[in-house]
């Protein structure tokens, strides 16, 4: 998770807070950051991964279940040949 992105959400869930507007700047300051921490040690508690970590770990997984279906079928020519004789 970015900056960016506890940024945007902060900025959303204090704009829906319209007593804290009313209150000041410096109030609302205040619970635009308690909100940001809260959603940085939440989300910190969750396995996410980012979206370039979740597409490099997707084409692993690719390359390795290509291999896995190569090595069943020469495995099965193995024991075909090993029948055989």
């Amino acid at each position: 998770m970015d900056k960016k992105f506890f940024d945007q959400v902060t900025e959303r869930v204090a704009a829906i807070l319209p007593q804290a507007e009313a209150l000041g700047q410096n109030v609302r300051n205040d619970v635009k950051d308690k909100i940001e921490e809260q959603l940085k040690n939440s989300l910190g508690s969750l396995n996410i991964i980012s979206k370039d970590e979740f597409d490099a770990q997707s084409a692993a997984l690719q390359r390795a279940q290509v291999r896995i279906k190569a090595l069943e079928e020469k495995v099965s020519r193995l024991e075909i040949e090993v029948e055989k004789k």
